[in-house]
């Protein structure tokens, strides 16, 4: 229990702090959401930022239509980036993550 919430909570900051971000929109549906954090930068290949964000050693993924195609299909996109938190991060992580991408996009 203490580690799922952990993960929510770590989660939860990520996506409040991706919402002030400019051109970001957090895609997962649901109420229950774990720590896969899935979103799109307007106007901005997920590709570049996940080579820019990895020059800077930080991680993201990008996930291609074929893995969600239903979803991906009825949102018409056809890429996203996902970001993942776990248990042994900190809110400070989370922090240059998120600044990270704001000096990414700038």
């Amino acid at each position: 229990d203490s580690i799922r919430d952990r993960i929510r909570t770590l989660a939860r900051n990520l996506r409040t702090e991706l919402l002030t971000i400019p051109g970001v929109t957090i895609l997962e549906r649901g109420l229950d959401r774990c720590g896969l954090v899935t979103f799109t930068v307007q106007d901005t290949a997920p590709q570049m930022i996940r080579e820019a964000l990895g020059r800077r050693n930080i991680n993201v993924s990008v996930t291609k239509r074929e893995a969600t195609r239903i979803d991906m299909e009825e949102r018409g996109i056809s890429e996203i980036l996902r970001a993942s938190v776990h248990y042994y991060n900190t809110k400070e992580e989370v922090d240059i993550f998120c600044r990270t991408l704001r000096s990414v996009l700038e």
